[in-house]
């Protein structure tokens, strides 16, 4: 398994239209991924899941995931989170 924290900085949190390309971008990989806010673990893979998090600037989440493309699954959906705008 792996994890990594992420802080958001987008000004405006992650909107529909962000948050919807995240979920097809974590959907390609093979690993099972999960994103864990506070108490809340829910797959990155669920748009309900997704959206019930609530994500704003400033909030702290934790990427998890596990499977054969695990390391490229982190790496690439926490740059890809950073650069959301």
């Amino acid at each position: 398994m792996v994890k990594k924290q992420i802080t958001i900085i987008s000004e405006t949190g992650v909107h529909e239209r962000l948050g919807t390309m995240f979920i097809r971008k974590a959907s390609s990989y093979k690993s099972e991924i999960l994103i864990v806010k506070g108490h809340a673990t829910i797959s990155a893979k669920s748009i309900m899941g997704f959206f019930s998090l609530g994500l704003s600037e400033g909030d702290v989440i934790e990427l998890q995931a596990i499977g054969e493309d695990e390391e490229l699954a982190v790496e690439e959906l926490s740059r890809y989170m950073l650069e959301l705008k």
